[in-house]
């Protein structure tokens, strides 16, 4: 602001200047020389300096006035404001009607001073470009750096001289405002050669035949993720058990803690996939007369039971010496990212043992599929591939275009014609992220079958 104050100076001391030199041809020089050209000559001169000195006293009241203004918005008011359809239609013209609304709903709440977790990071952001930072740290580590967002982790990087971040992506289940993959953080945040990424592979948790299960989890989601090397603790094979109703799901529950309690264990955990569910099954044993017990529905609950009934979404981070899985089919778990490392992260919950339950068809992800079939596409992309995946020497490519159905339309005649519109392949971003992770899979699968071939 100053510099443009000193700016609109300059130019405007030339205007005057110009003024003056045209007023100076025009009369003072056509006047004979002698004292009455002298004095016209002077009161010009007077009257630029004067009309200079005003300019900028009025224009040095204006900026002090603004400044002073400045100094009183805190962060907290310039963050309201943000949350205004003028502001976003100013900044992003195109901006999604969807979207848009999403984001004055959640300005009404600010408005209110009713702030989420979320906001906070925006909130240091921007009180530290008012104000400057008034801290800074010798060394930052940040644990679960998986359900943060790459802004999260920029805004820490700020206030640090250097960081550790340790992470495991195949738990990241909270994926709207987490990360999907390390890159988001290494190219967002992190310049080139700023850090260094070590593979921490090796589990002590739980047993060789729990973390076999757990990387079946991760082989079957045909994501790039990183498979755990288990110690060699050996312990019993997890069953998975189809059963037939609800009556028989709860009967072999009790049937499981049984076996749990005879062995010793201390801590036996039962994952749901609701809150209700998890207050269902509550009811359901303790009618069954299983004891102490206790039902979770909250992330801040104390454990204290032997027994913890907990919907999976809110077991992260906890471990028990053994866990039961009450529903493990192919509606709870299905072929998708999140879903993967829902189930991935249940199941190393377990320190010892393991029980796994379904009605219907078992999750897809815990199916035991050929090695030597080529992995899997999901179905986010599976439609838009137009190469054979099954040739190993042809990398499989998709269409970069493709019409498709209008989703939103209603159609009201049986008869009435279905719009379609042009969809780019990179428009949907977890299409795009699930195609690419499938690839470096797809990758790994049709080296191995080269090797195979020259072999043969």
């Amino acid at each position: 602001m100053l510099n443009w104050s000193n700016e609109q100076i300059n130019i405007r001391k030339q205007q005057i200047e110009d003024e003056f030199e045209e007023a100076y041809r025009k009369w003072v020089v056509t006047l004979p020389e002698g004292e009455e050209r002298k004095a016209v000559y002077e009161a010009l001169e007077k009257a630029k300096q004067l009309r200079m000195k005003i300019f900028q006293e009025k224009m040095q009241h204006e900026i002090s006035l603004i400044v002073k203004k400045m100094e009183n918005i805190p962060a907290l008011l310039m963050y309201k404001s943000v949350f205004q359809k003028k502001v976003f239609e100013k900044f992003h013209p195109d901006i999604d009607e969807e979207l848009l609304s999403l984001l004055l709903k959640n300005g009404r709440q600010i408005k209110q001073e009713r702030f989420m977790y979320e906001d906070i990071a925006p909130l240091i952001y921007l009180d530290a470009k008012i104000n400057g930072k008034k801290l800074q740290y010798e060394h930052i580590v940040i644990d679960e750096a998986q359900d943060y967002s790459p802004f999260q982790l920029a805004i820490m990087k700020d206030y640090a001289k250097s960081m550790t971040i340790l992470g495991d992506i195949a738990q990241g289940i909270f994926s709207f405002y987490g990360l999907d993959r390390w890159e988001e953080i290494e190219s967002y945040v992190f310049k080139e050669k700023e850090f260094k990424r070590l593979h921490l592979q090796t589990s002590y948790r739980s047993t060789k035949q729990i973390m076999d299960l757990a990387n079946r989890v991760l082989l079957n989601s045909n994501y790039d993720f990183p498979l755990v090397i288990p110690v060699n603790r050996p312990g019993d094979v997890p069953t998975i058990k189809k059963v037939e109703s609800i009556g028989e799901l709860y009967d072999e529950i009790v049937n499981s803690i049984r076996i749990f309690e005879e062995k010793g264990y201390k801590k036996i955990a039962i994952l749901t996939a609701s809150k209700q569910g998890a207050i269902d099954t509550y009811d359901q044993l303790m009618r069954r007369q299983i004891t102490q017990m206790e039902v979770i529905t909250e992330g801040n609950q104390a454990l204290k039971e032997k027994i913890v009934i907990i919907p999976s979404y809110l077991v992260k981070g906890l471990e028990f010496d053994a866990v039961i899985i009450e529903d493990v089919s192919d509606e709870t778990f299905k072929d998708e990212t999140q879903h993967a490392k829902m189930l991935y992260m249940s199941i190393t919950r377990a320190h010892h043992d393991l029980h796994l339950f379904y009605r219907g068809n078992i999750s897809p992800l815990l199916e035991e599929r050929d090695p030597s079939a080529p992995p899997k596409p999901r179905k986010s992309f599976a439609d838009w591939l137009i190469t054979d995946i099954n040739d190993p020497y042809v990398e499989p490519q998709v269409e970069a275009v493709k019409r498709v159905k209008k989703e939103d339309m209603i159609r009201l005649f049986d008869d009435e014609e279905e719009e379609f519109v042009e969809e780019a392949f990179e428009d949907d971003r977890e299409r795009y992220y699930d195609f690419h992770a499938w690839l470096k899979v797809w990758h790994r699968w049709a080296e191995m079958r080269k090797q195979l071939d020259e072999k043969s």
